[in-house]
Formats: structure tokens, sequence, C-alpha cells
């Protein structure tokens, strides 16, 4: 978020560590600008930009304006050109809100995006693969390639779901998991598993506060009477975990089972009081983690709800179980 960008940035910027220096490689309103035109708006015009079918991606398309997203990056590998490629993943975080643009309003429900793209509180994602720039010697310009967005979906999973009569005897459910849009989330790129984690958050509802207050009618402009708010039990701050696999691409969300009753027993002969044996992290934004080559996640600090974590948690993702560091 920038005064340099209006109000938020999609500008992309390098650091040359051979170099020593910054280079500018997708300047501000770029990327938003021309993903919008060309996957929503004239995407046959732009047919000889080389633009999958599948409108996922294209030689400039981008996530658009945003901040408070996660960002991490993979290991480096070899594509089937011989050549070397690195990618890393942007998921989530917040822009300005489309619903304050005049032409949307309670009564249309926010869905025109003339103006704005989808904006508030994001749960998309992307990925951005770039070649690695081993050729460049000294006294040469650097390569001008710049690299490829690509929008990530997930696959429908379907399931039988016969009724009571004939006619209904084949029906078939089908749905698709995904994480709530998010801000000030955690993220990692786990190679070995090939997926990336998220972990926390924070998310609101729009309009905001109330939801006949600004917004709710055309533009900026409130309603008379009839709205709520919600606070202080709204669901704000987030403790879910999501992984997202590229090998069947789709998100799985980590349940947390309560105790059992082994080690409910295992506690009660140590002496502990259950209800003071916490199985999993507090709802947070704006914490840390990274992940270990052992399959550990680590998980540190945060906030929520006026208060400021300093604990430090371990996720094994072999046995998905959360254990507090208490020493």
């Amino acid at each position: 978020f920038s005064n340099r960008c209006v109000d938020y940035c999609d500008d992309i910027w390098f650091y040359d560590l051979y170099v020593g220096g910054w280079r500018q490689v997708y300047e501000e309103g770029q990327l938003s600008k021309l993903y919008y035109e060309i996957v929503e708006i004239e995407f046959q015009y732009y047919s000889d930009w080389d633009v999958p079918r599948d409108e996922s991606s294209s030689g400039w398309a981008g996530p658009g304006k945003r901040w408070r997203h996660s960002m991490v990056a993979g290991k480096q590998f070899n594509g089937a050109d011989g050549k070397k490629y690195q990618s890393m993943a942007v998921f989530g975080g917040h822009r300005l809100w489309h619903g304050w643009a005049q032409e949307n309003s309670q009564s249309n429900s926010w869905l025109n995006h003339t103006t704005y793209p989808s904006g508030g509180y994001l749960d998309d994602l992307w990925i951005y693969t770039k070649e690695l720039d081993y050729d460049t010697t000294p006294g040469e310009t650097l390569k001008t390639s710049a690299g490829r967005w690509k929008m990530m979906h997930a696959n429908e999973s379907c399931r039988a779901t016969p009724g009571f009569t004939w006619e209904s005897r084949n029906d078939v459910t089908c749905s698709t998991a995904w994480p709530m849009a998010r801000a000030g989330h955690a993220s990692v790129w786990d190679s070995v598993n090939d997926r990336i984690w998220i972990f926390g958050g924070y998310n609101t509802y729009f309009p905001y506060l109330s939801t006949d207050g600004e917004g709710a009618a055309s533009g900026v402009s409130s309603t008379v009477g009839g709205g709520f708010v919600p606070y202080p039990t709204y669901n704000f701050f987030l403790n879910d975990l999501w992984f997202y696999s590229f090998q069947y691409n789709n998100w799985t969300l980590i349940d947390y089972p309560e105790m059992s009753v082994n080690e409910r027993i295992t506690a009660y002969n140590r002496g502990e009081e259950l209800d003071t044996r916490q199985l999993y992290p507090d709802k947070r934004a704006d914490h840390v983690m990274l992940l270990t080559n052992d399959n550990i996640l680590f998980m540190h600090g945060g906030y929520s709800d006026n208060t400021y974590f300093d604990d430090t948690w371990y996720f094994n993702i072999t046995t998905s179980k959360w254990l507090k560091k208490e020493t």
C-alpha cells in the first residue's frame, strides 16, 4: 500500500545479487490492467498473445493490486527445455473493495466489476515461474525474460448422493474445497510434498462496520436502517491450516481432532487439567511460519483481539498434529 501507486500496488521488482541493485520488472498498473482486459473483458481480441484457452494464464497476466498477502518460493528445477526455473506462490491479501464503485450496492449484491476488480479480502492463488539467469556476464545486459503468472484452480470432488426416489437414484453432488479469503496469514512452500501451506490470517465482512453503513447503497453512500453489526462473534481471526497439492490441484483442510480417550487418561494420570491442555494454536494474524527438512512446520507469534502472541508451535506433517513448544 503506497502513495506511489495511488492506493494498493502491483509493481514487481527484482534485486539482483550479482549486479547488486534493484530492477523493476512490471510497472504499477500493468499487471492489473492487462489481466482483466485479457481474461475477463476482451479475451478473444488478444488471441495473438499466446494466451492459453483455459484463461488461467498469459504472458503478462498477474494477481493485481494487493497487500498483506503471502509470497513464498520453491526450489529451482530443470525445465523440459534444459533451462533452470524457479517458482513462487502468492495467496490472498487485501485491496480496495469493489463495492465502493458507484454502480454497486446491496440491490445487485455488489457483483459489478466494471470499475474495480473483485476486491476486499482475497482468496486467489497464483504461481509465478521465471527462467533463472545463469548466462549474464560482466558488461552484458540482463535477460529480458521476466517470467509468467498462472492463476491456480482446484479440481471438484464428487460423490454419489442418491435420494429416496427412483428419479434421484443417480444423483451426484460435487464441491470444491477452498480456503476463505484472508490477509495477514502465513505461508510456506513444501517442495518435498509438492504443496503450499497456509495458516491463520484475518477476514471481515463488507460493508464495514455496519451492513447498512457506507457502501451499502450506491458507491460509498449508506442505506436507512435494517443493518447489523456482528462484532464480536464474527470470525475475524483465523487458525485454520490448509495445503494446496500441485499433484492433485486441490486444497485440503487439516482437521483439529479433540483429545482422544487414551490422551485424556494419560493427562488425568499426570494430574493435568484437561481444559488447560491446548491442542492447536489460537486464532491470529501477522505471525511467521517456516518449514524444516524433517516435515515440521514452525509457527511463532502473531496478533488477535488486542493480544500479541509470543508462543511457538510445531506442526508435524506426518502425524498431522500440533505441539506447543513450552521449553
